[in-house]
């Protein structure tokens, strides 16, 4: 599964090394046991693939709130819009009131990768 989740980051434009493998299993087990936990013991094998949505999300919100990532796929967070600029009397504006940052473009892809955790109540269990 370890290899999955390393593709899907490289499908979203973020280049793996080979520190990140202690990190990725780490949050792979994290994971893993947190459907255990809520399935009853025993992970369904149709949430493989959503784990691995989680996982990606965990490791780049992870990345993210370190500091240690820079850019994935075309979101380069060192990239700061020019919004405006004033000339004595003159000021230019750019962009729309409705483009995104870096940084709101980049917790929009997180959000929906998380956003499938609500399925994981089709699979839920009670314990006796």
């Amino acid at each position: 599964m370890i290899d999955l989740i390393k593709d899907r980051l490289e499908g979203l434009g973020y280049v793996i090394e080979q520190r990140d493998t202690l990190t990725l299993r780490f949050l792979l087990i994290k994971e893993q046991d947190f459907v255990k936990a809520e399935c009853g013991g025993k992970i369904p094998q149709e949430l493989d693939y959503l784990i691995i949505d989680w996982v990606v999300a965990a490791f780049l919100l992870e990345k993210k709130s370190a500091g240690a990532i820079t850019k994935i796929g075309d979101i380069d967070f060192t990239e700061t819009p020019l919004k405006s600029l004033t000339e004595g009397d003159i000021r230019v504006e750019w962009g729309s009131t409705g483009s995104k940052s870096p940084e709101e473009r980049f917790d929009d892809l997180i959000s929906e990768l998380f956003k499938s955790r609500e399925r994981l109540s089709l699979f839920r269990k009670m314990r006796w």
